[in-house]
């Protein structure tokens, strides 16, 4: 089994590679990262060749793939154009959360899917067994990013009005924020705010990451 991990590990290598420098080259033949300021009257065209020496955009493609897999192994992935802050920690805080919505869609869809699976085999051509079914294929032929899509519709929007609430259901900011939490305040009250805005952010992602697994089970 290790020995297998390992083949396997080393295969995905030259494969990862050879996708970044697909992608690399289709994003840079074809996206031109000075359109929007070449027609602003403001910018001048020295300003634009400045730039581009600064980030060695006039150099070849070649060594501008380098250089970017160089800066990416060593973790320098450059600055936002907005912000001017590095991206790495707010990438790092966005895989965090990414990771706990994962785990948690998993956990449920693999409890909920075992559950009704078994329960169904029990109860063979019965109603609830072709309830699940049809449950299962609706959920199957659903990609999730539309699903979640109405899901934050319905708890952000929808429900918001209902129940005539000043806040929505969902909060659109992430659990972890450059490494605090998404709370103004550490005190009782604010900690107590944080874990319910974060156990409410998880809810309409993990639900809809666990439809498709749950189903498939």
């Amino acid at each position: 089994m290790a020995r297998y991990t390992a083949r396997r590990i080393l295969v995905s290598i030259p494969v990862l590679v050879a996708a970044s420098i697909l992608v690399f080259v289709v994003v840079r033949t074809t996206i031109d990262p000075f359109a929007g300021t070449a027609i602003n009257p403001r910018v001048r065209p020295e300003d634009i060749r400045r730039v581009e020496m600064l980030y060695g955009l006039d150099r070849p493609l070649v060594v501008q793939y380098w250089r970017w897999l160089e800066h990416f192994v060593r973790g320098d992935w450059g600055s936002s154009l907005l912000s001017s802050r590095p991206v790495f920690p707010d990438i790092r805080d966005a895989l965090a959360n990414t990771f706990v919505l994962g785990v948690t869609a998993s956990a449920i869809s693999i409890f909920v899917g075992i559950a009704i699976g078994m329960y169904s085999a029990l109860r063979q051509y019965s109603l609830f067994d072709s309830l699940a079914t049809g449950g299962a294929f609706l959920g199957l032929s659903m990609p999730n990013f539309w699903f979640a899509l109405l899901l934050q519709i319905f708890f952000g929007i929808t429900l918001t009005r209902w129940l005539h609430l000043s806040q929505p259901i969902s909060s659109p900011l992430g659990c972890t924020h450059r490494g605090r939490s998404a709370s103004t305040s550490w005190t009782g009250l604010g900690t107590w705010r944080s874990q319910s805005w974060c156990s409410r952010s998880r809810r309409s992602p993990s639900i809809a990451g666990t439809c498709g697994p749950a189903c498939s089970r």
